[in-house]
C-alpha cells in the first residue's frame, strides 16, 4: 500500500524571494503600529505576516528595513 506524499506549504522569503518549505521560514507579525514585527512562533496569529529565511543577510536586512518604516511612520 502506498502512503500519499503529504502537502508541504510553500511560502516567499521577503527579502531573498526565495520560496521554501513554511517550516523552515521565520513569520513576523505586527502587533500594532508604532510596535516592532515580532516572530510568530507557532505560525498561526491572526492577521498578515512577512515570511523571512534564516539567512543572516536577510535577518539583517528585514530589521533594516522596519527600522526604516517605522522612522516613517509606516507599516511594515
Amino acid at each position: 500500500m502506498d502512503e500519499k506524499a503529504r502537502h508541504v506549504p510553500m511560502r516567499m522569503c521577503a527579502i531573498c524571494r526565495k520560496r521554501a518549505p513554511k517550516n523552515t521560514l521565520t513569520r513576523f507579525i505586527q502587533t500594532s503600529e508604532k510596535a516592532d514585527p515580532v516572530p510568530d512562533q507557532k505560525q498561526k496569529a491572526p492577521g498578515r505576516g512577512v515570511y523571512v529565511c534564516d539567512e543572516a543577510r536577510c535577518r539583517e536586512a528585514f530589521s533594516r528595513r522596519s527600522a526604516k518604516r517605522k522612522a516613517k511612520g509606516q507599516e511594515v
